[in-house]
């Protein structure tokens, strides 16, 4: 099968199930879209005052190197996503949201937001509060 996607990056490596993704599976337009999110961080027991072995708290986390809105087929993914864990946690005592990082040499803004590195440290600990990301639903 002839090459489908288009984009590669010289920022994001050449990994074999890109590769095989980008070779067997027709593109968008077709009705498909293949996306990885960066980051799932979880805060648990301690960090978040319940046992040890208790479920915590989560945040998805897109990361980009360039200060741009996610494409179109991320918000649509993403935002997908975000609906239905809200859907799932009506309360958000688990899913505490999205949140786009662009990750700078001095800063990071989360979510429109510029933060030191040590303020995305507290951030990602609980202890900075940013808004999440909100989606606008088709």
């Amino acid at each position: 099968m002839s090459k489908q996607w288009t984009g590669h990056n010289p920022l994001f490596p050449s990994l074999p199930w890109r590769e095989w993704i980008r070779e067997n599976i027709p593109i968008g337009k077709a009705g498909y879209v293949a996306e990885d999110l960066d980051l799932l961080f979880l805060r648990f027991g301690p960090a978040v005052r319940k046992p040890y072995n208790a479920d915590g708290e989560f945040i998805l986390v897109e990361i980009k190197s360039a200060d741009i809105p996610l494409p179109y087929a991320q918000q649509r993914v993403f935002g997908l996503l975000d609906r239905l864990l809200k859907l799932g946690d009506p309360q958000a005592g688990f899913y505490k949201g999205f949140y786009q990082v662009i990750w700078g040499e001095e800063n990071v803004i989360v979510n429109e937001v510029e933060l030191s590195k040590n303020e995305f440290r507290k951030f990602l600990l609980g202890t900075r509060l940013i808004p999440p990301l909100s989606f606008v639903n088709p």
